[in-house]
């Protein structure tokens, strides 16, 4: 029970830093501007609490608690390394896609956390070391190399997470988590094709933009 007390203040925290990055995306240049806290550096100024109240014992598979498990860390990392490409790309349109899956990856997590949570499973909230890693990696990039390099990340990424979720869609049982897959599936595709978009360069421009902008039609 102690440790389950992350998932909820996680979720707060993704949030917290989602909005901090809309506001940074309204400010110019967007490559400018100072980084952010991490997720992990705002939940540990957050005051604890033990009050998550009761959990359900979990009617997930193992297979489903793994893909909980996975993708958790997958989309923190995701949403990380959106973070510096809001703050670092020379391309304005790498820095809105960025900004596009922080948003939607802020969702995303929040979504999955208060799944994990209602099924008992603990998830996880930090980097690992291996991602910590990456991410530290990418952020000693800068300009045309930092953009290269973000998006060839974010298309291996992106392909990961549909072809896990797709898995899943065949293979869940619980209606909780295929709703949850229902939901999020699309979303990870269309950020498949956003990113193939900017990986071909100007011819998809049309087609990248116009998705980016769905969400305000």
């Amino acid at each position: 029970m102690i440790r389950l007390k992350f998932t909820a203040i996680a979720a707060v925290a993704i949030l917290s830093v989602t909005l901090a990055g809309t506001v940074l995306a309204q400010q110019a240049p967007v490559k400018t501007q100072p980084m952010q806290q991490t997720i992990s550096e705002q939940i540990a100024q957050m005051p604890s609490s033990e009050q998550l109240g009761n959990t359900s014992t979990s009617s997930l598979s193992n297979s489903e608690k793994d893909f909980l498990t996975k993708s958790a860390q997958d989309s923190l990392y995701e949403f990380s390394s959106a973070q510096l490409a809001v703050q670092k790309a020379q391309d304005p349109k790498i820095a809105q896609y960025g900004l596009r899956l922080m948003n939607d990856h802020a969702e995303y997590n929040t979504q999955l956390m208060e799944l994990a949570r209602r099924k008992g499973i603990i998830v996880p909230v930090q980097l690992d070391s291996q991602n910590q890693s990456k991410l530290e990696q990418l952020m000693q990039l800068q300009g045309s190399e930092f953009d290269r390099q973000y998006i060839s990340e974010s298309m291996q990424a992106n392909a990961s997470d549909v072809k896990d979720l797709q898995s899943q869609a065949t293979s869940a049982q619980d209606p909780d988590m295929q709703a949850f897959i229902e939901q999020s599936l699309p979303v990870q595709e269309m950020h498949t094709q956003l990113s193939k978009a900017l990986e071909n360069g100007t011819s998809y421009s049309k087609y990248l933009m116009n998705n980016m902008n769905a969400d305000n039609s």
